[in-house]
């Protein structure tokens, strides 16, 4: 990360926690679509997943830190920074896995405007085929597995989209 320029690491480290206020304003919109009895399930799954997206946002930008670490040959704060990276990682990983949960469930039990197949486009699903990407070879791998996260969010909020615009 030492050779890395300071604006990128500086651009790396604020998308966090503006991809964040996206996720939160799209979770936003899960309520709306909730309904039955168990529509709390819904509820429950956007602020679980709202959640863990913030502090995946504060994960993400404290990364800029390790970049300044190395340019200013201090490293020995690097494993002080990466114990409070991960400490914060864990801190978003329980609550998403539990968000995939809720949501998967609210939508196979009816309690969401998508039929119940609607599943194969959630998280808990599409997650999953990131283990595809483990066996693609390097430097593709890293990019591949690493920003699947994000994409499994954008598979889902398309698929939303299309499905209550059909």
């Amino acid at each position: 990360m030492r050779d890395i320029p300071a604006a990128r690491v500086r651009v790396g480290g604020a998308l966090g926690p503006v991809a964040a206020f996206l996720y939160v304003l799209g979770f936003l919109a899960l309520p709306l679509m909730a309904r039955g009895d168990l529509a709390w399930l819904v509820w429950l799954a956007a602020a679980i997943l709202a959640f863990a997206l913030i502090c995946g946002g504060a994960y993400h930008a404290q990364y800029a830190y390790l970049s300044i670490i190395a340019k200013a040959e201090h490293e020995d704060l690097y494993e002080e920074v990466s114990a409070n990276i991960m400490l914060i990682m864990r801190l978003a990983t329980t609550p998403m896995y539990a968000g995939f949960i809720h949501l998967a469930a609210a939508i196979t039990l009816g309690q969401t405007v998508f039929p119940a197949w609607f599943v194969v486009f959630t998280p808990i699903v599409t997650n999953f085929l990131g283990l595809v990407w483990m066996r693609v070879p390097q430097p593709a791998r890293c990019i591949l597995f690493g920003g699947w996260s994000n994409l499994v969010f954008t598979i889902m909020f398309a698929a939303m989209l299309i499905c209550l615009l059909a």
